[in-house]
């Protein structure tokens, strides 16, 4: 594992855990989003960031804080995205997402499809989904 490029992969998803957890652990900086419906792209104005350990997810903005701070399941996906790239099988990160009761209102999940330049771009799991790319800082 010494001799990969930990800030350039493009095929992310496809790599073995270790791998993908060296390269998305750290602290990222939103630079902005594409995708949707409309295939928009949208610049962050509100220096929202990610924090990602090997159990943790923290997702929040200068404006809100903290909006989502969730245990993460790193899993292995085998349906129809089991790689929408290819046709291998994907590693996943999912998640929950509470409200300030710690009541559940829905699991989500980010796909981590490449690193480039320490530029992380992870889409996130829907038919309709955008791709986040997030600076490491």
């Amino acid at each position: 594992m010494s001799k990969i490029d930990f800030s350039n992969i493009e095929d992310l998803y496809a790599q073995p855990l270790p791998v993908i957890q060296k390269c998305m652990e750290g602290n990222w900086k939103l630079l902005y989003s594409t995708g949707g419906i409309m295939g928009e792209t949208i610049v962050d104005k509100h220096d929202s960031y990610m924090q990602i350990t090997s159990e943790r997810i923290i997702i929040g903005n200068k404006t809100n804080g903290v909006i989502i701070d969730s245990p993460i399941t790193w899993e292995i996906v085998e349906s129809f995205i089991r790689d929408p790239f290819g046709d291998r099988d994907a590693i996943i990160i999912s998640y929950n997402i509470r409200t300030g009761t710690k009541s559940l209102i829905y699991a989500d999940r980010l796909f981590p499809r490449q690193i480039k330049n320490d530029i992380l771009i992870v889409w996130d799991f829907k038919h309709d989904g955008f791709d986040y790319y997030y600076a490491k800082y």
